[in-house]
């Protein structure tokens, strides 16, 4: 497989502004940075708007409080004074692995949303993001569904790219024991395609080579994040989800980026992502591919940084049904494209992904993979050369060819039915599962149900033959394949299978 290397200098760094050690260390810095910005104490007291008794000298002026960075007199300043100690930090990291003869990529400031990282990032050869939905936080986690918000997690860190640097997602997932993780696979894997991101590592333990009951962030233990590794790796590393031909850049000064230094862009301008390309320019930075259109920052977004994760605050103020409106001026979205700012509705220029945020429902439809995620389907939902008929239980049904033919040519077909799975005994204080009482133990266990699908073929396409696969690929159960007049249908019952339920069935020839 192809590798590369990145050293990230340290993970999730943060200032700890609270911290009296912290404060202790970076004291003496901050008179140092107030001595060379001003021109003499009292010049600091009139910029710095304070109410206190003026200090003799700069080295009796007390340290800044994290409220000082939202104070609208003393923000700058301070945002000055972090940028300054942070593009410091990265530069001097640079410089040392450097000097060790490390020719490869170095990456920092991975986590948080605020405009300002957005410069020192911009000085170091990769930008590198994390970004969970429902981390769980004193053994409560999220009831929601990420499709229901539009997915402002994941829009949060592709804002994140730069334009002209590969973004690497280093660390992201829909969090067990949200209950609508199956969302994971299919979104992340569509849209991280979409917008051509250069890496996805899903946080963490991938792999598990010893049984164990699953738990947040163990993704190999985990039936339903297993199965989204897998239609992710189908749809972003294998490419069959087109990378958006265009691409909207957000123009950002130096004077931007420090003026609105704590904010972050704010979720409505990042519904962008959802319709078309979208990157950050950051001055002093151009990318060899120019943008097609270039939008300013809007009104920038809080951001709710808690001990290991941050997220934006979603917002809905009028700049993406604007931005909507010059791309369909443009042609960058095309006549019938179905988006609408209003309904919450969004498809990407391509046509290819579709997302009813009210619905819960996303759909994903190119020539060599379909797929659908949806907490109800009622009645027939065809996508593409899929036609899902029911579905009892909320799930994610992917179908992809694995030969490189179209699917209604395909010798070789998988499915992925992505549910739920939970230890056995694990208990929770309400039906939705927002806190937990008990983690249970083994076995893991999925929830299984019952789901007919239509799948097209043309009529000289190779027959086809089902198999349940276990979760490392080998075949057990053979399954029924039904001809139809327009191809076969699947009547599948994942909880009927002797070898247990699984999320996988692979359609081949003999």
């Amino acid at each position: 497989d192809p590798q590369v290397v990145a050293i990230l200098g340290i993970n999730e760094p943060t200032m700890s502004l609270e911290s009296p050690t912290s404060v202790a260390r970076l004291l003496p810095l901050w008179r140092t940075f107030l001595s060379r910005k001003f021109a003499d104490v009292e010049a600091y007291h009139k910029s710095w708007n304070s109410q206190e008794a003026p200090v003799a000298g700069f080295d009796e002026v007390p340290f800044f409080s994290p409220s000082d960075m939202w104070h609208s007199a003393r923000h700058r300043t301070v945002a000055e004074f972090l940028n300054q100690l942070e593009e410091e930090t990265a530069g001097w990291m640079e410089k040392e692995l450097r000097s060790f003869g490390y020719e490869g990529l170095f990456t920092q400031y991975d986590w948080l949303y605020s405009l300002r990282l957005y410069l020192p990032r911009a000085k170091v050869g990769m930008v590198s993001m994390h970004g969970y939905f429902a981390h769980p936080h004193n053994g409560r986690t999220s009831p929601n569904s990420a499709l229901f918000d539009a997915l402002n997690w994941w829009r949060g860190i592709a804002s994140g790219r730069i334009s002209g640097k590969p973004l690497a997602v280093m660390e992201y997932g829909q969090v067990y024991w949200n209950r609508y993780r199956y969302e994971e696979g299919l979104s992340v894997g569509a849209y991280s395609s979409f917008q051509d991101m250069s890496i996805l590592t899903a946080h963490s333990w991938p792999v598990a080579l010893t049984p164990a009951p699953t738990d947040s962030f163990n993704v190999g233990t985990d039936p339903v994040a297993r199965a989204s590794q897998v239609v992710t790796g189908l749809a972003f590393v294998g490419k069959m989800v087109a990378v958006a031909p265009h691409r909207v850049d957000i123009p950002l000064s130096r004077d931007l980026a420090l003026n609105h230094a704590e904010m972050a862009i704010s979720g409505d301008q990042t519904r962008i992502g959802l319709v078309t390309g979208l990157a950050t320019a950051v001055a002093g930075h151009n990318s060899s591919v120019p943008a097609t259109m270039q939008l300013p920052l809007g009104d920038g977004a809080k951001t709710i940084d808690a001990a290991f994760y941050s997220t934006v605050v979603d917002s809905e103020g009028g700049t993406f049904a604007g931005a909507v409106t010059q791309l369909r001026a443009r042609g960058i979205l095309p006549s019938g494209n179905r988006t609408d700012s209003e309904k919450k509705i969004y498809e990407s220029e391509t046509g290819e992904i579709l997302l009813d945020a009210p619905k819960r429902r996303l759909t994903v439809n190119t020539p060599e993979l379909v797929g659908i995620c949806a907490d109800k389907i009622e009645g027939a939902v065809p996508v593409g050369k899929m036609t899902v008929l029911s579905a009892s239980v909320p799930a994610s049904i992917t179908l992809a060819a694995r030969d490189g033919q179209a699917i209604e040519l395909s010798r070789r077909l998988l499915i992925v039915i992505s549910t739920d799975a939970r230890n056995s005994g694990e208990r929770y204080e309400d039906e939705d599962g927002v806190g937990r009482q008990k983690k249970g133990v083994l076995p893991v266990l999925m929830r299984t149900g019952h789901f007919t699908i239509d799948i097209a073929r043309y009529p000289k396409a190779p027959k086809l033959h089902a198999w349940a696969l276990a979760m490392d690929g080998t075949r057990r159960d053979e399954l029924q394949v039904k001809a139809t007049a327009g191809g076969v249908r699947m009547e599948i019952d994942t909880g009927a299978w002797s070898c247990g339920p699984s999320p996988f069935i692979e359609l081949s020839e003999k």
